[in-house]
């Protein structure tokens, strides 16, 4: 995804970082402990089988064909794929927590699959990076 707007920084202390999953990684700049929250997620709830465009964006997979999209790139955007994720989803509330102990330094992760990926978006071949699980 091209940034065309500065990064928002919406998770306070950390970093962007090379990572050794993919590319660059969203990393702790402090120490949290299981269930200490991390961020809270925001965005427009959009359907993308009436949108797909919004799969070019920043977003979130909420189940089915919803996405929780972002307009503008945040440091969100950074936290890559794990199937042994350190952080998860409070669907309820929208706040990331640290699912185990996090340290000061380690990359923060999600299983992107847990959150619902819409089909469209696999079936596009843009999700082949999550078959490894």
């Amino acid at each position: 995804m091209e940034r065309t707007h500065p990064l928002i920084n919406n998770i306070s202390g950390s970093y962007v970082a090379q990572s050794a999953i993919s590319g660059q990684g969203l990393f702790a700049g402090d120490d949290y402990e299981t269930g200490d929250p991390v961020g809270h997620l925001d965005g427009q709830v959009v359907n993308v089988d009436d949108h797909p465009q919004a799969l070019s964006g920043e977003w979130n997979g909420l189940g089915d064909a919803h996405v929780l999209y972002r307009a503008f790139s945040t440091s969100y955007s950074f936290i890559n794929h794990s199937p042994d994720p350190n952080l998860e989803i409070d669907r309820a509330t929208m706040w990331m927590r640290a699912r185990r102990p996090i340290r000061a330094g380690e990359e923060f992760t999600l299983d992107y699959l847990e959150h619902g990926v819409p089909l469209i978006y696999k079936a596009k071949g843009l999700g082949t990076y999550l078959d490894t699980k």
